[in-house]
Formats: C-alpha cells, structure tokens, sequence
C-alpha cells in the first residue's frame, strides 16, 4: 500500500546519498579523509592501536588480580615508585587515558 511506497522510496533516497551503500563509503568515512584531526575506524594506525589495547587488556586481565592479592610479595619495593612494575603500571594508565582521546577523534559506522 501507501507505506510501503513510502519506505521504499526512503530506501532509494537514502541508497542514492551514500550513507547505506555499505562500508566503502560511509558518511563517517568522507568525514575522516576532508578532516586531518579525525581517524578512520578503518585506518591502519587504528587496527594497530586496537591490537594493543587488545594485548594490554588482556595482560591487566591476567596480572591484576595477581598483583592484588599477592602484591607486597611480589614486588621488591612496593612503595618504589621507580619499581618496573609501577612503571607498566603508569604506563599502561597514560595508554588508556590516551585511548578515551583517541576514540573521540575515530569515526562511527
């Protein structure tokens, strides 16, 4: 009936802008190339951060609760600040602190 013309020809309006085309050309995706600022979720420095992320997610995900339960035995000085492990520890929060940045900066599907 008369809703399914309508529907249909939103459908054709919307395929004809670009935005459902697929992911080769999303608007998201015109966007990053015009602005320097802006990353493409697509983009290889993008891939390869979120591999990172991935690894140290998976590295607090396993040391943590060691580290929690077992801290003052297994560190060499637990109040060193300069102690390896509080350097990864410090580390890994700038990373992440950077990563809230970046994902601000990253266009959407």
């Amino acid at each position: 009936g008369k809703g399914s013309a309508v529907l249909e020809s939103f459908a054709r309006t919307l395929v004809e802008r670009g935005t459902v085309s697929g992911l080769t050309t999303t608007a998201a995706t015109v966007d990053a190339e015009r602005s320097p600022c802006m990353l493409s979720y697509r983009s290889p420095f993008r891939m390869f951060w979120d591999v990172c992320l991935a690894f140290f997610l998976v590295y607090i995900a396993t040391v943590m609760p060691f580290m929690l339960a077992y801290g003052s035995l297994i560190l060499e000085d637990p109040q060193s600040m300069t102690s390896p492990d509080m350097m990864i520890g410090f580390a890994m929060d700038c990373f992440f602190m950077l990563d809230v940045v970046i994902n601000f900066r990253t266009t959407y599907i």
